[in-house]
């Protein structure tokens, strides 16, 4: 057994050799004067090596136990005031070489001079094959930034995570986001955006995005407005809407498809809600000259309500778009749906909320048949379709124009087949046509569609007219019949109009009030006014030898 004094020499021998050590860690600097030369070489070789960026480091200091102080460092037109790397002092006096890093302060960058100086609290551990960050935070004007994560190409599962926060940023020609806040995950085959939320002049978005396989990316992407809202509240919003994207990266264009949805309440009842679908198929877009061509081989639009669903499409779709500070501007627009064209203009103001579009377009030849079946419409309707018209979502009405229907027939619809059953005339069932005429109006403050100066051009029956259809699908309109002398006589309730006023008229009006809704319109025939344009077109004499008959005649219709 070792006596105690026998102890002590070994007590101070270790204390001393301690001792010595730290003192030898002061003065590190003189002693290994050559050797942190060749770490700061090292340092300045591989930073740049995985920057692509010459990096110049002014000097770096040594303190006890490891830990350096980098001054002055230089990466092309980036400064760096001050960064703490501690490291193990013994693992580089032994092995001469370094295996981990631990880089730990507050890095300022002062350039490029037109921003104001950036300042970074960073915690990151960096080994050959790992750079595993615990807390990157950066502080700039009105945003911040924080990440966290192993972000080495050179580890099997490289991993980054990215949050950013803003209050206020402005976007020369776009607008002005407010209260940003993002979650990014990126990692060696996917960048996953979690949720990018935003206003953009005060109208909310989120944004999520997935980008897989970088060699040939594929895209993920869905936009979302007014997020956060379950669907009864989001139906009361102006413009609520879903994009959603899935595609993938080619070596000209991105080509996928195209998805778009909006809600809206169509009653007090939160239950009873609209949607309307948009889909567009095998979508290509190519960027040249800072343009987009588009073009899209099948579009489908589908709008759902608590009755009845109406299902349109189109084909072969053709579009490029541009953009100039604030404003996008769409040309060339081109489709075809139903044996027709569907060609255009137009253009979006993102500096107003909602956006501002307008679009100025022509319907040229569209089988109107398909089109009304299309839109489950309770009568038949044949001929080509043909309209010009202005949609611009800023103005009321938002939507004008002039509707063209030539040659074709008009079946069944409920409003002629009262006025044939009222008038006893079998030819207003099915009227032949030539012509079908209307201006078109569509009042989104109001909630209605108008139709003006209708006319029904046909062989014997001219039709002419006004109508309102209401949100509620109320009616409210005029019509005016004329049918010639040669219709009159069909009616045998006409037969005694058609003795009275056959050599004095070649024809005769008979004009109705519209009314009820859509599915149970009613009818009032005006007799006074009728009255009141038989005799306009009489003699005095006339008017006295004929009046009595008349008088007889408007009975047996009443």
């Amino acid at each position: 057994m070792a006596s105690s004094s026998s102890r002590l020499p070994s007590k101070a021998l270790l204390f001393f050799f301690i001792a010595s050590l730290i003192s030898a860690s002061f003065n590190l600097p003189v002693i290994f004067a050559p050797q942190f030369l060749k770490i700061k070489n090292i340092v300045e070789r591989e930073t740049s090596f995985i920057l692509d960026k010459k990096v110049c480091i002014g000097n770096i200091g040594f303190m006890p136990y490891g830990e350096a102080v980098l001054n002055n460092i230089k990466i092309q037109d980036i400064e760096i005031e001050r960064l703490t790397i501690r490291f193990n002092i013994f693992e580089f006096l032994i092995h001469k070489k370094v295996k981990e890093f631990h880089l730990k302060g507050i890095v300022v960058l002062k350039k490029p001079d037109f921003i104001k100086p950036v300042k970074y609290t960073l915690n990151i551990i960096t080994t050959p094959d790992v750079i595993s960050i615990g807390n990157l935070c950066l502080n700039y004007e009105k945003y911040s930034l924080d990440i966290k994560g192993n972000i080495s190409g050179y580890s099997s599962d490289p991993r980054a995570e990215l949050n950013i926060a803003s209050k206020e940023i402005d976007i020369p020609g776009f607008g002005r986001i407010n209260n940003l806040y993002s979650e990014l995950v990126l990692s060696k085959d996917e960048l996953f955006i979690k949720d990018l939320n935003f206003f953009l002049d005060n109208f909310p978005l989120d944004i999520k995005c997935r980008i897989s396989d970088f060699k040939s990316p594929a895209v993920e992407l869905k936009i979302i407005s007014y997020p956060g809202q379950i669907p009864s509240l989001r139906a009361f919003n102006p413009m609520n809407f879903e994009i959603s994207f899935s595609g993938r990266k080619t070596e000209k264009s991105i080509k996928g498809s195209l998805g778009l949805e909006s809600q809206k309440l169509v009653s007090v009842d939160p239950r009873k809600i609209s949607y309307t679908r948009i889909k567009m198929e095998d979508l290509s877009c190519a960027f040249l000259n800072k343009a987009i061509f588009a073009e899209a081989k099948d579009i489908i639009c589908e709008t759902t309500t608590s009755k009845n669903t109406v299902y349109l499409k189109a084909s072969d779709f053709k579009a490029s778009a541009y953009s100039i500070k604030s404003r996008i501007y769409l040309t060339g627009l081109n489709l075809f749906a139903y044996k027709g064209a569907i060609k255009g203009n137009g253009s979006l103001d993102l500096k107003q909320s909602p956006a501002g579009l307008l679009l100025d377009f022509k319907v040229y030849g569209m089988d109107i048949a398909e089109f009304a079946k299309a839109l489950n419409l309770n009568y038949e309707l044949k001929g080509d379709m043909y309209f010009s018209g202005v949609f611009n979502n800023r103005q009321d009405p938002c939507l004008s124009g002039r509707l063209v229907v030539k040659e074709g027939y008009l079946k069944n619809m409920q409003v002629l087949s009262m006025i044939s059953d009222f008038l006893n005339a079998p030819s207003l069932k099915s009227v032949y046509f030539d012509q079908i005429s209307s201006l078109v109006y569509l009042f989104p403050r109001n909630k209605e569609v108008m139709f003006d100066k209708v006319t029904v051009s046909a062989k014997d029956i001219n039709l002419k007219g006004a109508m309102k259809i209401k949100s509620t699908k109320k009616l409210n309109g005029n019509l005016s019949v004329r049918l010639s002398t040669a219709l009159l006589k069909e009616s045998f309730k006409l037969r005694l109009l058609f003795f009275i006023i056959e050599e004095k008229l070649g024809y005769q009006d008979f004009e109705f009030e519209i009314g009820g809704f859509t599915d149970s319109p009613q009818i009032k025939w005006l007799s006074t006014r009728f009255r009141e344009n038989v005799m306009r077109h009489l003699t005095e004499s006339g008017k006295k030898s004929v009046e009595k008959s008349l008088e007889k005649a408007m009975e047996q219709l009443l």
